[in-house]
C-alpha cells in the first residue's frame, strides 16, 4: 500500500481504483450484500468533503450547464445554484452534515435515487439517479485530476 508521495491526487486515484476493485469483486456477494450506493457516497465523502481545502482551486467555476458533461441527463441539478463551483460547495455541505436521503418509487424498495440537501441551507442541491451517480462520481473525480496535473 506505502505512503502517499502527492496526497490529494494519489487520494482520488486511490478513490477511483476503490471502486474498479469493488465492480470486479461485487458479482461475488448475494445481491443483498452488494453495498455500492454505501461505497459511491463514501466515495463522494472522501472527494468532496475531506480534500475540499486543498482542492477546491481546481474545482471550475462554470455555468451548471457544464454539468451534462457528467453524465448528468435524467438527475436534477437546482438551477438556483449557479454555477459549478457553487453546486460542489453545496454538495460538499450536503455530504459533510449528512442530508443524503435514499429514494425508492418501487415496492420493493430498492434504491433509484439519492437525494442530496444542504441541511444548513435547506435547499435540495441534486436529486442523482442510481444509473448516474456512478458516472458522475467518476467523471468528477478524472475532471478533479486533469484539471490538478494542469496547475502542476
Amino acid at each position: 500500500m506505502g505512503n502517499f508521495y502527492h496526497l490529494e491526487m494519489e487520494f482520488i486515484q486511490r478513490t477511483l481504483a476503490l471502486l474498479d476493485q469493488y465492480d470486479e469483486l461485487k458479482e461475488g456477494f448475494p445481491f443483498e450484500q452488494q453495498y455500492n450506493h454505501t461505497l459511491l457516497t463514501n466515495c463522494l465523502l472522501g472527494l468532496v468533503v475531506l480534500p475540499k481545502e486543498k482542492i477546491f482551486d481546481h474545482i471550475t467555476d462554470d455555468s451548471l450547464e457544464t454539468l451534462n458533461d457528467y453524465g448528468l441527463v435524467h438527475s436534477y441539478i437546482n438551477p438556483g445554484l449557479g454555477t459549478t463551483r457553487v453546486f460542489f460547495r453545496r454538495l460538499r455541505n450536503a455530504v459533510a452534515h449528512f442530508g443524503i436521503e435514499f429514494l425508492s418509487e418501487t415496492p420493493d424498495f430498492l434504491i433509484d435515487k439519492i437525494k442530496f440537501t444542504d441541511v444548513r441551507g435547506g435547499i435540495v442541491i441534486a436529486i442523482f439517479t442510481v444509473e448516474e451517480f456512478p458516472v458522475f462520481i467518476r467523471f468528477f473525480a478524472q475532471t478533479l485530476l486533469t484539471n490538478m496535473a494542469q496547475v502542476g
